[in-house]
């Protein structure tokens, strides 16, 4: 069976754990079904994942060999896979406004040429293009949806940036027989995630919500990043958007990061709460708190994505599938309850079809 070749926008903690993913797993001879969400996609698994191509802009990463720039600062996702060389140098993409102000304290721009991504693409026979470039990143994402266009890649929207769900990339992408999915990747177990299934099964249950918010703390460079409020505001139009579509009537709903905090490392500490009532006006409150490492709860979904985009492209079907972008995304082009975008996930990769 072929590889699927992949390509990696932006090689920070989410690479790294979906770089580190696809070793150990790819290699295991073990079930590990409980740690995955989905072992075979299709016909595919794990090892028919490939790396062959990655771009950045940090100087501590453009230059080295990927095995080694997923471990470059600021990168502080803990480690759990040996990667053993990859052969893929990590070149040097536009920068555009792919790094924030913030961002900037503590990356220092690479002062290489970048490179001819359309012809790196082309050369590296890339199947799918990942975007996991930072928020706010919306002329990066777009200058590198149209490379991905001029290649003929597939794209997968991993940021909030709005692509997928613009009937005009859409378009696009249809026109060229190719498939484009997003925007913004949910969480294996994630705070929008948890949040969405406790109010969807609170409002199945005849609960009346009355008011919610969900305050995120961390210590990447995505939470470093989010204090700068213009360029966080697509993650939290992402996050309410996901959220105020689990309960069919409108209510006060706040959600986002709150607040960076250095030494949390990669982990991330979410609050949530929740007030209504029920039978005979009855009140409550629900008050929760949720730790988890950020990377490789977001790897996990997109091991599935990649997958799956490859799966559609076999089966030529184009543009954004349902049954990807619901499952896997907060801002789907077109948006359906968690249960039953998981069934149609199902469906659509044991299918013989």
């Amino acid at each position: 069976m072929s590889k699927i070749n992949l390509a990696l926008v932006g090689v920070g903690n989410c690479s790294s754990a979906l770089v580190q993913a696809v070793n150990y797993y790819g290699r295991s001879k073990k079930r590990l079904r409980t740690e995955l969400m989905t072992e075979k996609v299709g016909r595919y698994s794990v090892k028919d994942m490939r790396f062959v191509a990655a771009l950045d802009v940090d100087s501590n990463k453009v230059g080295k060999d990927l095995s080694k720039a997923i471990f470059q600062s600021p990168n502080n996702t803990p480690k759990f896979s040996n990667v053993p060389e990859t052969g893929v140098t990590v070149e040097k993409g536009p920068l555009l406004d792919g790094l924030g102000s913030y961002a900037k304290e503590k990356i220092q721009i690479a002062q290489t040429k970048p490179v001819d991504v359309k012809r790196l693409l082309r050369k590296k026979e890339v199947d799918i293009l990942i975007n996991l470039l930072p928020s706010g990143a919306n002329k990066a994402t777009k200058y590198y949806a149209k490379e991905a266009l001029s290649a003929k890649c597939s794209f997968i929207n991993a940021t909030p940036s709005r692509l997928a769900s613009d009937k005009v990339w859409q378009r696009k992408y249809q026109r060229a027989k190719l498939q484009l999915v997003g925007d913004d990747i949910k969480d294996q177990i994630g705070s929008t995630v948890l949040h969405e299934t406790i109010l969807k099964t609170l409002s199945k249950r005849g609960v009346k919500i009355d008011e919610s918010y969900q305050l995120d703390v961390g210590g990447s460079i995505e939470s470093f990043s989010a204090l700068e409020k213009d360029r966080y505001s697509y993650k939290k139009k992402s996050k309410l958007t996901a959220l105020g579509s689990a309960v069919p009537y409108k209510f006060p709903l706040v959600a986002g990061s709150s607040d960076y905090v250095e030494f949390m490392g990669n982990s991330r500490t979410s609050h949530f709460w929740i007030r209504g009532n029920y039978l005979g006006k009855s009140q409550f409150t629900l008050d929760m708190t949720l730790n988890f490492i950020e990377a490789p709860s977001c790897a996990s979904v997109l091991i599935d994505v990649i997958r799956a985009v490859k799966l559609a492209k076999d089966r030529k079907i184009v543009g954004g599938p349902k049954e990807i972008c619901s499952y896997a995304f907060k801002m789907s082009p077109d948006p359906i309850p968690l249960d039953e975008a998981a069934k149609l996930f199902e469906k659509f990769s044991t299918s013989k079809h």
